[in-house]
């Protein structure tokens, strides 16, 4: 399974056209959705990227997250031996002046997400750099990229969305409930089974 066979015509083995039994259907722009349909709800360990030297400027308490940042798993500075704690954004703590309503400076004591951008609690007294781990998006398959992890080790799930995502510009929504909720069981199936790769896993207590 690779992008070429994937996108190709009606007589190419393995294709989305061949699949669905259809010649007229946009195979690339249905690729393009099935991979953002999948990168929505799946969270694995091949998605998982260590940036190991973002950072927060001097007097400043937030930052853009990295182009392909999904979800935030830790934050560790550099030279802690612990994490920074990740709080909800609701119940962030912010220590502002009373009377000016402006952030303290100081070291950093939690670090949130919000929208598109990382805050720390306080405006940063130095430079606050360290390892941030989180999960990005794949680069997308594609003419320069024509294979994945995700063709490679789930290629039945790719084709279930590649064909939901098929039937429905086809306008067959029984067809198209049918493969995407077969599909939302493979990624369900995934996640089970993504837990195995951390076996015998030492984690510190906190």
């Amino acid at each position: 399974m690779d992008y070429n066979s994937l996108t190709g015509t009606k007589t190419t083995a393995g294709s989305i056209a061949q699949w669905v039994n259809r010649t007229d259907l946009p195979t690339a722009e249905i690729l393009n959705e099935a991979q953002a349909w999948i990168y929505q709800r799946m969270r694995v360990r091949e998605m998982t990227v260590l940036n190991q030297s973002f950072s927060w400027p001097l007097n400043s308490n937030s930052v853009q997250c990295p182009a392909d940042f999904l979800d935030g798993i830790s934050f560790q500075p550099w030279g802690w031996g612990d994490t920074l704690p990740f709080s909800h954004e609701e119940s962030m703590l912010w220590p502002t002046d009373p009377n000016t309503g402006v952030l303290q400076t100081d070291t950093p004591s939690h670090w949130t997400i919000i929208g598109l951008t990382a805050y720390v609690d306080v405006l940063c007294s130095a430079i606050f750099s360290g390892y941030l781990l989180y999960y990005g998006l794949p680069a997308a398959l594609g003419p320069q990229n024509l294979t994945n992890w995700l063709t490679i080790r789930y290629p039945r799930l790719v084709r279930r969305v590649c064909m939901g995502i098929a039937f429905e510009f086809a306008k067959d929504t029984e067809r198209m409930n049918e493969y995407l909720q077969l599909a939302e069981n493979d990624i369900a199936e995934a996640a089970r089974t993504n837990d195995m790769f951390r076996r015998s896993q030492y984690l510190p207590s906190p």
